[in-house]
Order: structure tokens, then C-alpha cells, then sequence
């Protein structure tokens, strides 16, 4: 699904900033 890809790059820095710091492992294995 490459709907998700770019949908998921742009979700923790424009919509959840401090996400990516409380879990950064969970972000990064999503994507």
C-alpha cells in the first residue's frame, strides 16, 4: 500500500511530534 508510506513519513512529524520521542522504535517499525 503505498497510500500508507508516505501517509505514515508525514504522521509523526506534522501530527504527532512528541510521539516520536515517547515511543521511537514503535514509529519506525510502522513505516
Amino acid at each position: 500500500m503505498p497510500g500508507n508510506r508516505p501517509h505514515y513519513g508525514r504522521w509523526p512529524q506534522h501530527d504527532f511530534p512528541p510521539f516520536k520521542k515517547l515511543r521511537p522504535q514503535s514509529v519506525t517499525s510502522r513505516i
